[in-house]
């Protein structure tokens, strides 16, 4: 392929992904020629590679393009920075004879005149207008815009914060939508005000494009009125699972993607530095309601409250009845430590396809006056607008009686209480409480929750259940154990699924430190540890034919055969 025949198909390329009228077409041809020709075909005054405002009228207007036509065509240019008109502005060169107009970097490089790579592939967008992306951080929408866009043209656009520089950045969104298929415009390093100011104009000058465009932002207010205007798509981007709680919440695909090349024990560390704490961030979790091993008769409670989440989450504000009144679900949770009370709320999570929130009290508790009500607000608040389930680990803690007694501490806590029942009331998102001391929890509080399910110590097939599943699924080896060993494990031992899993984790712990592979042994003196810690009697895990070498592990010594 000639350079010229480069040229013209780099031409059509633009004229078509970018939407100018014919008007614009003629006069970039005019501009083209005039580079391709040399300086003798320029400007009478000596002006190098710009062409008259006059010169343009009479060699291109005519009964077909009107002056009106031409004067549209070259504002459309020099909006989308294609093009400089020389003479129109204040601050231009004093130059006599009438405006002129040249083609800037951008529209050489639109144009073929200047060399860029050229497109590959088909770009994964089926909007053709402008697609705001939000709400989540820079680096997840970065990566989310990545996927959208491919390969090729993922790079982000920065926009300058000199409000002298919007053509230019009109120029490079033009030159990435020609030379790579899409553009994709990254607004986080712009403050407030320069957003509000300038991205409305940027999404008015380049409207016209036919090919995708990406405007990355925290939060879409300053756009939100332009975007209806040139009618582009607003989406808010729902954070990945994070790798930290930190002010900068990063991404688990890039995350991943640098622990690859990370050997060291630290590599968390290394790909992503020290953790920091915040109030709560949504996450995305996997538990399905099959991975609960519960009884029968609270499985039945559970699809029970699931129908009802439905139908008040989706068919009750449809009814005449409650229009307007909230169609919000809230879920309180009992059972002792261990019982699956987190695993439910975050199988209720997954059920519904929302992402979760967490309530760390640590972070909301507060001896100033009001703010621990502020603090709390804003978590609803996150929970609602982000269609997330909110959890409220222990709430006892927060729902106390308020007629309890105590001073200082739990003094401060009774407007917090106050601002709960008004604040709950008003909740139109799901909500789980996980408590298990329903005695302390204030009796107004009951009737706010629109269902209640106590998660109970499991009964004894569950127990046994319970044990092949997490050494089957959780260590992978259940070869040196026999159904009599799973019985006589449920039979003996009355412990919740908590339990279960903590004495099998450290079986395997124990076991992978003697190099030796899981056996009956090291999962009693476990069960002891776990009972200990509870302070339970375990004079239990001493029984036949184990009991010499359960003793032996208990305390630490190499009995013979104790493996």
């Amino acid at each position: 392929m000639s350079f010229i025949q480069h040229v013209e198909q780099r031409y059509a390329r633009t004229m078509e992904v970018l939407g100018l009228p014919a008007a614009c077409a003629r006069i970039l041809h005019a501009l083209v020629l005039l580079d391709l020709e040399g300086p003798d075909k320029g400007d009478v005054h000596g002006r190098q590679g710009i062409i008259p405002w006059n010169r343009l009228v009479d060699e291109i207007g005519g009964e077909e393009v009107s002056v009106e036509d031409m004067e549209e065509a070259m504002v459309t240019l020099a909006d989308w920075g294609l093009a400089q008109i020389v003479g129109r502005g204040a601050s231009d060169p004093k130059l006599t004879g009438a405006a002129a107009l040249r083609l800037t970097h951008a529209g050489r490089a639109c144009l073929g005149l200047a060399p860029h790579r050229g497109p590959k592939g088909d770009v994964r967008i089926p909007e053709r207008s402008w697609l705001v992306l939000h709400h989540a951080t820079r680096e997840g929408l970065v990566v989310a815009a990545r996927d959208m866009v491919g390969e090729l043209a993922w790079r982000p656009i920065m926009p300058s914060t000199d409000r002298a520089q919007i053509a230019m950045l009109c120029g490079q969104i033009a030159t990435s939508i020609v030379t790579s298929g899409a553009a994709v415009v990254d607004g986080f390093g712009l403050s407030d005000a320069e957003r509000a100011r300038d991205l409305p104009d940027v999404l008015w000058r380049t409207r016209t494009a036919l090919a995708p465009r990406i405007l990355l932002l925290p939060e879409p207010n300053p756009v939100r009125a332009m975007s209806v205007a040139v009618g582009a798509v607003v989406r808010w981007v729902e954070p990945e699972l994070e790798t930290r709680r930190d002010d900068g919440n990063l991404d688990r695909r890039v995350t991943d993607a640098l622990m690859e090349h990370v050997a060291d024990h630290n590599g968390l560390a290394s790909a992503c530095g020290v953790p920091r704490s915040s109030l709560a961030r949504p996450k995305r979790v996997k538990v399905s309601l099959e991975d609960l091993l519960v009884p029968e008769g609270v499985r039945t409670q559970i699809a029970q409250a699931i129908m009802h989440a439905d139908f008040r989450l989706n068919l009750l504000p449809r009814r005449s009845a409650f229009v307007g009144k909230g169609g919000g679900f809230r879920l309180l949770l009992s059972g002792l430590p261990g019982t699956g009370k987190s695993m439910m709320a975050e199988a209720l999570a997954t059920r519904l396809d929302r992402s979760l929130v967490k309530l760390d009290l640590s972070t909301v508790l507060s001896k100033w006056l009001g703010e621990t009500e502020q603090m709390i607000g804003q978590i609803f608040d996150l929970a609602e607008a982000s269609n997330s389930v909110l959890v409220l680990d222990e709430a006892e803690a927060l729902f106390r009686q308020r007629n309890s007694g105590g001073g200082g501490g739990a003094n401060a806590l009774l407007t917090a209480v106050a601002y709960l029942l008004t604040r709950l009331d008003r909740f139109e998102g799901v909500l789980v409480a996980t408590t298990n001391r329903t005695q302390d929890i204030d009796d107004a509080l009951y009737r706010r929750f629109d269902d209640f399910i106590i998660l109970p110590v499991p009964d004894f097939d569950t127990r046994v259940l319970l044990w092949k599943k997490m050494l089957l699924e959780g260590l992978g080896d259940t070869e040196g154990f026999t159904q009599s060993d799973f019985e006589a494990l449920g039979r003996h031992f009355v412990i919740t699924g908590g339990l279960v899993r903590g004495a099998v984790i450290r079986a395997g712990a124990w076991a992978a430190g003697d190099n030796q592979p899981i056996s009956m042994p090291y999962v009693l003196a476990s069960i002891a540890r776990e009972l200990e810690k509870s302070d339970h009697p375990t004079t239990g895990v001493l029984m036949q034919p184990y009991r010499a070498r359960v003793a032996a592990l208990l305390n630490d010594e190499r009995y013979p055969g104790a493996i």
